[in-house]
């Protein structure tokens, strides 16, 4: 069984015949805060996006197939989460997407949930992903977001222990995390 999962789409809708990214992974973590434990909490994810991006300007043959990343938040035990913008790793197999182009990036912010009343950067806490494609001078980017919760109906299980520790991942009924994106500059690519 499926659990339905919250994904808004920033701007007004989705980009036509693109199929939507797919998160497989989520895991967040926050140490016990006590002396000599670990001063970060961190989320580490992975994203996949399954669609193929062709060149809609010469040379027609220049493509960017599938494109999939890692992505590794960190901050400080009593810092704040929310706001930081990091760069994924890309880990799609092909050398030369888009020819002889830049490598696709992705990055990936953390947000809080509007409207929660529970909000944590561990476990309900709204992730904005953004794929930009560069080509010939000019760039296709691409976003889109989703919520990450606990509860029921929700996409995320977990436990904080009694010494402090927490720890939460997606549900297995809920992998993947489908996010719809649109574009939100660019035209180069179709």
């Amino acid at each position: 069984m499926r659990i339905p999962i919250a994904a808004l789409v920033l701007g007004s809708q989705a980009t036509a015949a693109l199929k939507p990214w797919e998160i497989s992974a989520l895991r967040t973590f926050s140490p016990s805060g006590r002396p000599d434990s670990s001063p970060w909490s961190f989320i580490n994810l992975t994203i996949a996006d399954r669609n193929t991006y062709a060149a809609t300007a010469p040379p027609p043959d220049a493509s960017a197939p599938g494109i999939a990343a890692t992505c590794f938040v960190q901050w400080p035990y009593a810092g704040d989460a929310y706001g930081r913008e990091v760069n994924c790793t890309t880990t799609t197999t092909t050398t030369t997407p888009l020819s002889s182009s830049p490598p696709p990036e992705w990055t990936l912010t953390m947000l809080p949930t509007p409207g929660s009343a529970y909000a944590s950067p561990l476990n309900d806490f709204m992730l904005r992903l953004t794929l930009t494609l560069k080509f010939a001078g000019a760039e296709d980017k691409y976003e889109g977001s989703a919520r990450f919760a606990l509860g029921p109906g929700q996409n995320l299980q977990g436990i904080c222990s009694a010494s402090g520790v927490c720890a939460f991942a997606l549900r297995d009924e809920a992998v993947p995390v489908l996010v719809l994106q649109t574009r939100v500059a660019g035209g180069l690519l179709g």
